[in-house]
This record gives structure tokens, C-alpha cells and sequence, in this order.
């Protein structure tokens, strides 16, 4: 499975968005992990409109390039919360909950992970990636894991505990990372 990996039954690649894709003989690469269907970008960073897209930031923002409205909700959400790289080991050990709390509040026909599923899908993430944690109270109550190669980061799995969606912590950790 060679540059690809499984994520909520698909195959995504594990190479950035404006890295062209290998998708030779990916039907049969679909058929051997058990997947729904495999899932990439092609022709990134191109004119036309698509249906799919990402959001590029290629320079710091600083709290007053932001609407008034914004950094009001930023601000909260730095004053009621903490935010901060953390390891692997601490998501391992505090992050099922806040994962646990936002699947439930999907609306989805596939199944949460259990507990080991999350802790094997954690532990096998290489170096490349970085996590980070955002306390209430001292309670982690969500994370994000980012996979960083080069000068690309990509935001790519983030779970919110829905009972702390309040405290606006999307808002801080958007800001602060």
C-alpha cells in the first residue's frame, strides 16, 4: 500500500495535495485493504473551480487581519482555553474521549473506532506527524494531528469534544497553530 493509507474505510495518499499522485493499479490496491474507493487530489492549485478544494495560508495572520466578530471569538477562545504542541503518547492517552464525543455527534452510517482502533491508527503515525492538544481546565477536549513535509502542513484530522464547543476552542487552536 505503498503511499497511500486507510482513513474511515478510503485510501487517501499519504504525499501532500500539489504532489502528483500514483494511482497505477489502485482498483486492485481498493480490493486489498477493504476499502469503499480511494480519494486524491490532481491538478492542484489550477484556475478553474472545483468541487473539492483546500485552504492555502502561505503567511501569518496577525489577530487584526480578522473581522471584529472573529477576533472576538478568537480571543475567548484563548482566554477560556490552552493550546500547545503535544507528543503522541499524550493523544494516545487523552485523546479517545474528545474523538469518541465528536464521532457520536455525526451524522454517519459508519461506526466510531474503539478504543484500540484509535490507539493502532495513533501509534502507527510516523514522525512526520505533530499533534496538538487544547485543554480546558486542564482537560484535553480536542486535538489535531498534522502531518508536516517541508514547508506543508496539512490540518488533517482535528476532533472537538461537542460539550466545549462553547469555550470556542476551534478558535484558539486555528489561531494559534
Amino acid at each position: 500500500m505503498n503511499n497511500w493509507r486507510k482513513y474511515n474505510g478510503a485510501l487517501i495518499p499519504t504525499t501532500p495535495p500539489h504532489i502528483e499522485v500514483d494511482a497505477t493499479n489502485i482498483e486492485q490496491k481498493i480490493q486489498e485493504e477493504v476499502s469503499y474507493f480511494a480519494r486524491w487530489t490532481s491538478n492542484f492549485d489550477q484556475n478553474e473551480e472545483t468541487e473539492f478544494w483546500y485552504v492555502i495560508c502561505d503567511e501569518k495572520l496577525e489577530i487584526l487581519d480578522y473581522s471584529k466578530n472573529t477576533r472576538n471569538q478568537i480571543r475567548r477562545g484563548l482566554r477560556n482555553c490552552e493550546v500547545m504542541i503535544i507528543d503522541k503518547k499524550t493523544v494516545l492517552k487523552e485523546g479517545f474521549e474528545s474523538y469518541n464525543a465528536a464521532f457520536l455527534r455525526y451524522n454517519t452510517n459508519l461506526d466510531p473506532k474503539s478504543e484500540e482502533e484509535f490507539y493502532q491508527e495513533i501509534e502507527s503515525l510516523g514522525k512526520e506527524w505533530e499533534f496538538w492538544g487544547i485543554y480546558y481546565n486542564e482537560k484535553m477536549i480536542g486535538y489535531s494531528q498534522n502531518k508536516i513535509i517541508g514547508d506543508y502542513c496539512d490540518y488533517s484530522t482535528i476532533k472537538f469534544n461537542p460539550d466545549y464547543l462553547s469555550h470556542y476552542p476551534s478558535y484558539a487552536l486555528f489561531y494559534t497553530m
